[in-house]
């Protein structure tokens, strides 16, 4: 992922890319990093490695740090 300053200004210009979503840009365990990256665009931001558990995804939620998440089953 992105350092926290170069997550926030592609997420700030990921709405005029025409994105569709965005996967997780920051590393594993930055959620206030998911946090501050989800409220810098209006493109929704999926959580991705860091979904290891349901209490990830309350986490994610609660702080709104993700519209959603990948799910492997690997």
């Amino acid at each position: 992922g992105y350092g926290r300053a170069s997550a926030l200004a592609f997420m700030a210009g990921a709405a005029e890319a025409g994105l569709d979503f965005v996967e997780q840009p920051v590393a594993d365990g930055d959620l206030a990093g998911m946090r501050d990256c989800a409220a810098a665009s209006t493109v929704p931001l999926a959580a991705d490695e860091v979904i290891q558990s349901i209490d990830a995804i309350r986490r994610h939620h609660e702080m709104g740090a993700a519209a959603g998440g990948s799910l492997k089953t690997i």
